[in-house]
């Protein structure tokens, strides 16, 4: 799925559709409130910001954690950051 619109993108990971790339600071209420988590502990600070998020409340199927694991591995890669 593709969204041109951060709600549209929230709303979807909400209901468990996946994973989204978004900026930290447009879901800080959901993970406060625990309704998203990251999908891994790495960060990488750069002048632009994108993050992983899985829902905690239903197991990964193991087609989303390898495209997690995919683009984790890529961004390793790419700005050859330390996991």
């Amino acid at each position: 799925m593709e969204f041109n619109s951060y709600s549209l993108l929230i709303n979807s990971m909400l209901a468990g559709h996946g994973v989204g790339l978004a900026w930290e600071g447009l879901l800080d209420t959901y993970f406060d409130t625990v309704a998203l988590i990251r999908l891994s502990d790495v960060q990488h600070a750069t002048n632009r910001g994108y993050y992983l998020f899985l829902r905690d409340d239903r197991k990964a199927t193991a087609k989303v954690r390898k495209v997690g694991e995919w683009i984790l591995s890529a961004a390793t890669a790419e700005h050859s950051i330390a996991v």
